[in-house]
């Protein structure tokens, strides 16, 4: 019986990382495919469709934010930042551009193991579009519909809302949400209050009194639960 391989695209101007990558991650079983640039990397990926990409962001020509946000105009497919940059500022903005996780270098390429695996294996079902109360959200559009009411919804936010969604007897704890929307053990690197920020966000848009709460609710000393 064949199995299918799970495809990962590099995209890394550096060749030694390149190689590495390719070589440890070629034996773990994944198909590989590497390119030194985005602009390459940018026209591959609707011949090769990966199922995870690995995205340097100080690329010659066009940088990775760029190009991740050129690929969230068509494609989901995770992204994984592989980068020198290690401001919390550089972290926040490649992930509101659409990256799933970001690693600084030098790492540790058994903890990229990792993440990749547990980035491939998440099992939560992809939801379009959902209705409660007044309270319509479309995925595939990124929206918030509230009566007469639209509001935009961000990649990060819309990552949250369908972890809360995907079991709605459940409370999330605010580490789950960090793991589930940046990566594998990013807790260990985030302040856990950045979650409470993008509650706070998207709270103003689903609850008609933000600070009295319907739908999205805080359990104390526990975490977050969606109605």
């Amino acid at each position: 019986m064949n199995v299918i391989k799970k495809k990962i695209l590099i995209i890394e101007d550096q060749i030694n990382i390149r190689k590495i990558l390719y070589k440890r991650l070629k034996k773990d079983g994944y198909e590989i495919l590497t390119t030194s640039n985005g602009r390459e990397g940018l026209k591959v990926l609707n011949f090769f469709l990966p199922d995870l990409i690995i995205l340097d962001i100080m690329l010659p020509g066009v940088n990775g934010y760029e190009i991740c946000k050129q690929i969230r105009k068509k494609f989901t497919i995770p992204i994984i930042f592989l980068t020198a940059l290690n401001s919390v500022g550089n972290k926040i903005k490649g992930l509101e551009f659409g990256g799933n996780d970001y690693i600084v270098k030098p790492f540790f390429i058994d903890e990229l193991e990792q993440r990749i695996a547990f980035i491939l294996n998440k099992k939560i079902e992809k939801i379009e579009k959902i209705n409660f109360g007044k309270i319509e959200i479309d995925f595939e559009k990124n929206k918030i519909l509230k009566e007469k009411l639209i509001f935009d919804i961000t990649f990060i936010e819309s990552k949250i809302l369908t972890l809360l969604l995907s079991d709605k007897n459940r409370i999330f704890s605010r580490q789950e949400i960090i793991n589930f929307v940046w990566g594998f053990n990013s807790f260990n690197h985030f302040d856990s209050r950045i979650v409470d920020t993008y509650i706070l966000k998207l709270r103003s848009k689903i609850e008609d009194e933000p600070n009295n709460p319907t739908y999205l609710k805080t359990i104390r000393g526990l975490g977050y639960k969606l109605f």
